[in-house]
């Protein structure tokens, strides 16, 4: 039976307005309203099955919060971790090291999701993401010269020579037996949901098209931290609701502190690693 691990890396730091633009509003009489810091996790994934292993998403690079990160991403969006929350070290100790990985699927590439691609470099390993995500980040890295202007593109990232990327285009496909993605644009251009078919219960992972659970449901709530706010309400939403309406899979959420200690109760779902953003 396939096993889907979540590789817990820590915690980020964010306003919490990042999730929901409303909250802590400044009004007349609360005119000197303050920001709300929270925690959030952040993670990566490996699926194996009998025939491949498959890590989606590679974490933050190891010195984000040392210099490598521009400064007004670690400004904005601190990384807290240690040592073993490091996405390599993860990875061994799920028994793997880079060398062992079949394919790697990038769901998008912010800074926290594609800082150690460099590790599938010249490993012959296919590399996934949506071609609207490629163009876009290499549209920014290439013709912004101001960090701020890439948001949470960093292009040092995904730029190494020797990435065997592989295109996926459209609104959905398949990525190998057992993972299938849906185009979920809004938070990124290029923003994939995966959804593993074969596990003991599927599994649906909405990633950062959705932060929280509270995003979609039972309403829409717009989150403050998206690429284009108007496609990810008219695209990404209804898609989300759709493949939950059609599969009724256990959801993983990109970065909700509420529904993150669920995740490794699911069938076949094994969380390395204790939640250490609280």
């Amino acid at each position: 039976m396939p096993e889907l691990y979540l590789l817990d890396h820590g915690y980020l730091e964010v306003d919490v307005r990042f999730h929901f633009p409303l909250q802590n509003l400044a009004t007349r009489s609360n005119a000197e309203s303050e920001m709300d810091f929270i925690r959030i996790p952040t993670f990566s994934l490996v699926y194996e099955d009998d025939e491949r292993t498959v890590v989606v998403d590679t974490g933050g690079h190891p010195d984000g919060m040392d210099g490598y990160w521009p400064d007004w991403l670690q400004e904005t969006v601190p990384w807290t971790h240690d040592e073993e929350h490091l996405f390599e070290n993860r990875l061994e100790q799920v028994g793997l090291a880079p060398g062992d990985v079949d394919a790697v699927v990038q769901t998008h590439l912010h800074n926290d999701h594609a800082g150690n691609l460099r590790l599938f470099a010249d490993e012959d390993v296919p590399v996934y993401a949506h071609r609207d995500e490629l163009e876009w980040a290499f549209y920014a890295g290439n013709v912004f010269q101001d960090p701020l202007d890439r948001s949470a593109w960093v292009p040092a990232d995904y730029t190494h020579d020797g990435l065997d990327w592989r295109p996926v285009e459209g609104d959905r496909g398949e990525v190998v037996p057992g993972i299938e993605w849906v185009h979920l644009p809004g938070h990124a251009p290029g923003m994939i949901g995966l959804v593993f078919t074969e596990l003991e219960e599927p599994v649906f992972l909405v990633g950062d098209a959705a932060f929280r659970e509270g995003n979609v449901f039972p309403e829409t709530v717009q989150p403050g931290a998206n690429w284009d706010h108007g496609m990810w309400a008219d695209v990404a939403v209804p898609r989300i609701r759709e493949v939950v309406a059609d599969r009724e899979p256990n959801a993983i959420y990109g970065h909700d502190p509420e529904t993150f200690d669920r995740y490794g109760d699911y069938p076949g779902v094994e969380q390395v690693g204790d939640t250490t953003f609280r």
